[in-house]
């Protein structure tokens, strides 16, 4: 069978007609595709930053608040410096010979258990 001189069923003006309408149908349609999937993703960025904004500004602090939120930190940091100055004071002043203090294992207990 000779396959090479098979007939054409549409003429070939016909064909690259259909063909390049069919191209020409084919960037049209992603051409809508891409401006409705580019138009969606912006209206979500708008609407997520606008979340966001909308956020920041409701929990946003008034002075009263401010004032109390950074008095809160100053005593905090003043009580640790507090802590650890008597700690050095009474390291440096709890015996003269710097011997270790005896402690029974009553004692010890007791201090565990009832955190003296």
């Amino acid at each position: 069978m000779n396959f090479s001189n098979s007939p054409k069923l549409i003429e070939s003006g016909t064909k690259y007609f259909l063909k390049e309408s069919l191209k020409n149908c084919k960037e049209l349609k992603q051409s809508y595709y891409n401006h409705i999937v580019n138009i969606g993703l912006f209206s979500l960025f708008i609407i997520f930053l606008g979340f966001i904004l909308y956020y920041k500004k409701g929990n946003k602090l008034n002075p009263h608040e401010k004032k109390q939120k950074m008095l809160d930190k100053e005593k905090f940091i003043l009580d640790k410096i507090r802590v650890i100055r008597e700690k050095n004071r009474k390291d440096a002043n709890d015996l003269i010979t710097n011997l270790p203090n005896f402690e029974s294992s009553f004692e010890i207990l007791h201090k565990k258990y009832y955190k003296i």
